[in-house]
């Protein structure tokens, strides 16, 4: 896997950087395996879906470091960092991406998961919004704006946005 990673590095000073954030995508995916493996929850894993986890964590960080103007590889580092817990680094590079690329929908809503789950419920309903003013059809945003509204006791508001987040997503199950 190292050397197809190492790989990955020589590809993306070839391409563009629409075509290399495909490529991370294809490279890293050993850390969508990671996740697949999950043994008791959130943020924990077995040794070997760590491992791969964190590696592809080292090889994204490599990425945006040779390329620091790359929104989409800051949200996909971000993506990696919070699934392993580290929520604060993943809000930061959400938050880098979102400064270049402020309508970056992806970056907006998982922004928000990060700082709803970092305590900070109000600043996380203004990224689900932001999210959904960039594309109402958004279901994920629509779920996750529901979920934030129903933990402020606002029923009325949180049946609202998920019937929309099912209407835009018929298959979504959460």
């Amino acid at each position: 896997m190292i050397a197809v990673l190492e790989g990955f590095l020589t590809l993306s000073t070839i391409f563009s950087k629409s075509d290399t954030s495909c490529w991370v995508r294809i490279w890293c995916c050993p850390w969508s395996l990671a996740l697949e493996t999950k043994a008791t929850g959130p943020g924990k894993y077995d040794e070997q879906a760590a491992g791969v986890l964190e590696e592809a964590i080292l090889w994204l960080s490599r990425a945006v470091h040779a390329q620091a103007d790359w929104p989409e590889a800051l949200n996909d580092l971000g993506n990696a960092l919070n699934d392993f817990g580290r929520v604060a680094e993943a809000a930061a590079c959400y938050q880098q991406a979102l400064q270049l690329k402020p309508d970056m929908q992806e970056a907006l809503n998982n922004l928000g998961n990060a700082l709803r789950t970092l305590g900070q419920p109000r600043e996380a309903e203004q990224c689900f919004r932001r999210a959904l003013k960039v594309n109402p059809d958004f279901a994920e945003a629509w779920l996750n704006l529901g979920i934030v509204v129903k933990n402020a006791s606002r029923a009325d508001e949180a049946l609202f946005c998920f019937r929309q987040a099912l209407n835009k997503k018929p298959d979504m199950v959460h």
